[in-house]
């Protein structure tokens, strides 16, 4: 009884394998009797393919099954003048190709199979054309005719037109290219040590086109040549052949399907020049280290790396040994030919775990562009989970002479959280620009976008389009904070930074950074914000605070002898340029140029609505040596300047101090805040504020001042303020005035003496009055003599407890001795008239 229940499990077992598992034929080819193909083997290993049916110099083929075996081959014996051989396989078996395929001459060769194809390790190819792998149903040709795999039995072909399209089922099969990885010399510029998989010859095409296509391990290669993978699902592909190569379209597509890379797989269309890749699907992948390449290595440019999806362009992860080599799409030159650019559509692109897309330059050739068409978002992010150090970016470099390619971006969301977007100059070649377009770009935990010549040509541009962006956070592995960034190292100048953007925020100590660091010039930083720019915070754990800054810096003797940097740059700083309706800055933030060598400064140049500045916030302009740059605010609304928050310029050495310049309506510093333009031995710079309203608290100032040189001058200007605003008229005929003076005042009297104005600081009263505006009283006094009573004591009873007054002296005598005494004399008529309520001669 268990014996038959086993033997009914077992059967059960098979019959639903048999369901599961696609047919697979292995080392067999075998004639399927339609066309005239005969095919022999004397071992069963090798197989012998003539006849077939011929027409013009086009040679047809029918297999019911087409695999071969391990170290075993396939050889088409056709005629040398054969210009293309199509071959069908029809019996519905995938066919499982591990060993070599040859064929005469220079004929192209079309292998068909609706079922699948599997290229196993030992697969290999030697043919003087192009080589086509397919899983489409048929080959159609411009006449209609038509080479069905599917319906083998329709009318001969009797002529056909030259231009076929290859018509794809709903359900087509899978192609798949498996192999041990590729291997590698070197990385600078990139070289495989061995290869083994799939090669045509210089300036051929090798096509794998299916239902989905995936090289898991599988290394394909076209010398000079032309690559194209592209999984569809459903459709018409045409094919066009030129005199040089093959053309694909993919207007009558419904759908496609996916293709992967895995495993250290590879697709290499390096060569004497005249390269490219093209891929096509739904979903495209390269995972586990996997590569795309086209290497220059000609004087004839190459043409392009191009990756078209109609969802997903992904690359993940790297390799599994010491995670140095990332899923890339690489093209670079060693010859005298430009690179090819390189060309993504699709409407997501990921980038993770060290992976990358590069073009370089190794000679005077010029790198390749990187344009990229994401419709919804792209990302980079996360190091390589092996190798902490190698992380993702979309690169263009040059290391020799050539100009280096530039980079274009358009997304609607952009992240960069880590990872770097980057232009570099090595040597005396010039840095690529960078464009980016996007709605909402974020840079996260020191993610960068960084163009930086390193050697003596020019650092390329930054030009960033964006409605929203933010630079967020710090990186713990590199220590590198959010940043946009341009520099150079050598002589030249660096590329200058532009960002339009609605909304730009910089937290955590985030940078917007350009900087020399030897005699070359920093380049302009030029932020137009329709909204607001807000710069906030610090590094956490640290004093550092976010900046917008043009600088000339000294890096540390490490990095100065990695580099071969002079211990002083001698370049000058650039300009910083800010147009936005509300600059918030605060909790140490800054916005500053700054000269730490032996240059000049730049300008400072912000127009605004409004500028706060808060919590020893800063805009500033300084130099070591050099000559201060000038700080020009043009403020519609209001300044404020609040806890410990400053605008200064100051120059160290001999330089002067920069200016300042303010217009707005409203500047108010409160809670020791200062403005100040400073020098050492040179002069103080100068500062003018116009201004409606200018309100200093006591523990605030605005300062001019040189250590040792001439102080700068403090200008207050009021432009609308009316000279005659508050005045009276006077009278034309004055009183006598001798008849208008006492010779003392009631000293008992309630009188009081004020100074007023109308200014903001209140007067000093150890100082001596300031002059300008006296209050003159010249109004008629004559009815103000008025005599008051003094009320008499309720008790008249003398107190004799009662110390006596002290009374002022109002007379004078000669005492005995002869000598003039002063005496007070209360109640005598020549005591001065003390019940007078003022100072005026009253009036009989």
């Amino acid at each position: 009884m268990n014996q038959t229940i086993q033997r009914c499990y077992l059967l059960g077992h098979l019959l639903l394998s048999t369901v599961l598992i696609p047919n697979i034929a292995t080392a067999q080819i075998s004639s399927d009797g339609t066309l005239s193909t005969t095919v022999t083997s004397d071992d069963g290993v090798n197989f012998l393919i003539e006849s077939g049916v011929r027409t013009s110099d086009h040679l047809f083929h029918s297999f019911s099954e087409f695999s071969v075996p391990s170290n075993g081959s396939a050889f088409f014996n056709n005629s040398a003048d054969i210009v293309n051989i199509f071959s069908r396989v029809t019996g519905g078996n995938i066919s499982n190709i591990d060993g070599l395929i040859r064929a005469n001459g220079q004929a192209n060769l079309f292998l068909i199979n609706p079922a699948g194809i599997i290229f196993g390790e030992n697969a290999s190819l030697n043919i003087g054309g192009s080589f086509f792998a397919t899983t489409a149903e048929s080959v159609v040709f411009g006449n209609g005719m038509e080479f069905s795999a599917t319906e083998p039995n329709q009318a001969p072909l009797l002529t056909i037109n030259i231009t076929p399209g290859l018509q794809m089922g709903k359900n087509p099969g899978t192609i798949t290219v498996q192999g041990p990885g590729y291997t590698i010399a070197r990385e600078n510029p990139f070289i495989v040590t061995s290869f083994t998989g799939l090669r045509v010859g210089a300036g051929n095409t090798l096509a794998l086109i299916g239902g989905e296509i995936t090289l898991d391990g599988g290394i394909i290669a076209a010398d000079s040549g032309s690559i194209e993978l592209a999984s569809v699902t459903e459709g018409l592909v045409n094919l066009t052949q030129t005199s040089e190569t093959w053309q694909f379209s993919y207007e009558a597509v419904q759908s496609f399907g996916n293709v992967q890379l895995l495993s250290l797989a590879l697709a290499d269309a390096s060569g004497q020049g005249g390269g490219s890749i093209q891929v096509h699907g739904q979903n495209i992948s390269l995972l586990g280290g996997s590569r795309m390449f086209l290497q220059n290595r000609g004087l004839q440019p190459a043409e392009a790396l191009d990756l078209t999806a109609s969802d997903s362009v992904k690359l993940i992860g790297t390799d599994n040994n010491d995670g140095e080599l990332g899923s890339v799409l690489m093209t670079e030159t060693i010859g005298g030919g430009d690179a090819a650019d390189i060309v993504i559509s699709s409407q997501h692109l990921l980038l993770s775990q060290g992976s990358g897309i590069s073009s370089r330059t190794f000679t005077p050739a010029r790198g390749g562009d990187i344009t990229i068409n994401a419709t919804e978002s792209i990302q980079l992010r996360e190091f390589s989970p092996i190798n902490p150090t190698n992380g993702s970016d979309i690169s263009t470099t040059t290391f020799r002479s050539g100009t280096a390619g530039n980079i274009t971006v358009s997304t609607k969301q952009l992240t960069i959280d880590g990872q770097q977007l980057r232009s570099v100059a090595v040597d005396i070649g010039d840095g690529g620009n960078i464009t980016l377009f996007t709605e909402q770009l974020r840079v996260l935990d020191g993610g960068i976008v960084v163009s930086t010549a390193l050697g003596s040509g020019q650092g390329g541009d930054i030009t960033i389009n964006a409605q929203s962006t933010e630079l967020i956070g710090f990186n713990v592995n590199n220590f590198n904070v959010s940043a946009f960034s341009t520099s150079v190292s050598g002589t030249e100048k660096a590329g200058n930074l532009t960002i339009n953007t609605g909304r730009l925020l910089l937290q955590d100590g985030a940078r917007v950074d350009a900087s020399t660091f030897n005699s070359g010039v920093a380049g302009t930083i030029t932020i137009n914000a329709l909204e607001s720019v807000e710069v906030n915070g610090t590094v956490p754990g640290s004093v550092n605070g976010s900046l917008i800054l043009s600088s000339a810096r000294v890096l540390n003797q490490v990095l100065q002898q990695q580099l071969g940097l002079p211990p002083i740059p001698t370049g000058d700083s650039g300009s910083v340029i800010i147009n936005t309706p509300v600059l918030r800055v605060t909790d140490r933030a800054q916005v500053t140029v700054r000269n730490d060598g032996t240059g000049n400064a730049g300008a400072l140049e912000i127009n605004a609505g409004q500028i706060f500045l808060n919590n020893q916030a800063a805009i500033n302009a300084s130099t070591q040596s050099g000559e201060g740059g000038n700080i020009n605010l043009q403020i519609t609304d209001n300044l404020l300047l609040r806890n410990g928050s400053t605008i200064t310029t100051e120059a160290g050495g001999t330089g002067n101090g920069g200016n300042i310049t303010i217009n707005s309506d409203l500047v108010t510093l409160i809670e020791s805040s200062f403005i100040k333009a400073d020098a050492n031995l040179g002069n103080g710079g100068n500062i003018s504020i116009t201004t409606q309203g200018l309100f200093v608290f006591p523990d605030s100032a605005i300062t001019a001042s040189s250590q040792f040189g001439v102080d700068g001058v403090i200008t207050i200007n009021n432009p609308d303020a009316d000279p005659a605003n508050g005045l009276i008229q006077l009278p034309t005929e004055l009183r006598d005035r001798t008849q208008q003076i006492a010779k003392g005042c009631g000293w008992t009297a309630t009188s009081s003496f004020y100074i007023t104005g109308r200014g903001g600081i209140p007067q000093d009263p150890s100082a001596m009055v300031p002059g300008g505006q006296i209050l003159s009283d010249v109004r008629d006094i004559s009815d103000l003599s008025i005599v008051r009573a003094i009320p008499e004591a309720e008790d008249s009873k003398p107190d004799t407890n009662t110390k006596a007054p002290i009374v002022e002296a109002n007379a004078w005598i000669i005492n005995e001795e002869g000598n003039v005494e002063l005496v007070a004399v209360v109640n005598s008529n020549q005591a001065l008239d003390f019940l007078r309520a003022t100072c005026a001669i009253k009036e009989d």
